[in-house]
């Protein structure tokens, strides 16, 4: 028998060395910031989807307003539901999403002592629903996943176009 010698251990139970964690922590690290972004644009992208949905709502509910009363509603501040599309929606659409940083207003520039003509004296645009936002991200966003135009009409606003000036 010999004395005085340890065992040699193998080289898989001795486990990794400070190099290979340093460079599998470095692989790991470019992973993640190569899928971060990308996790982050799937998330405003299925925002942006949501909220044109809504625009449907609305739009659905402005033309039967339309049918009913021969006009549309009258224009709402931003995060307001405007009164008159209470009944139509039924609390389908939510105006006020301050905590994700955006609002939505319904948007009547219809001149009612000339009909067919615009009170907006710009984009030509009569009737829509705007989103205020300083979110350009969601903006663009919006602009891909939207199957009407998007105007920007006004300081962080931008309009979905539902009606454009005749």
């Amino acid at each position: 028998m010999r004395q005085g010698r340890t065992p040699q251990r193998s080289r898989a139970a001795q486990g990794f060395t400070l190099i290979e964690t340093l460079i599998v922590a470095a692989i790991i690290g470019i992973l993640a910031n190569l899928a971060v972004p990308a996790v982050r644009y799937a998330l405003i992208r299925a925002r942006a989807q949501a909220i044109v949905g809504d625009f449907h709502a609305i739009e659905v509910a402005a033309h039967q307003y339309y049918v009913d009363n021969g006009d549309f509603p009258p224009e709402a501040n931003p995060g307001k539901e405007p009164p008159k599309f209470k009944k139509y929606l039924n609390r389908q659409v939510k105006w006020d999403h301050g905590r994700q940083g955006y609002q939505l207003a319904w948007e009547n520039w219809t001149n009612p002592n000339k009909p067919g003509k615009c009170k907006h004296p710009k984009e030509g645009v009569r009737i829509g629903i705007s989103i205020v936002t300083k979110d350009t991200e969601l903006v663009f966003a919006l602009s891909q996943v939207s199957p009407k135009p998007f105007e920007y009409t006004l300081a962080d606003t931008y309009t979905y176009v539902l009606d454009p000036c005749s």
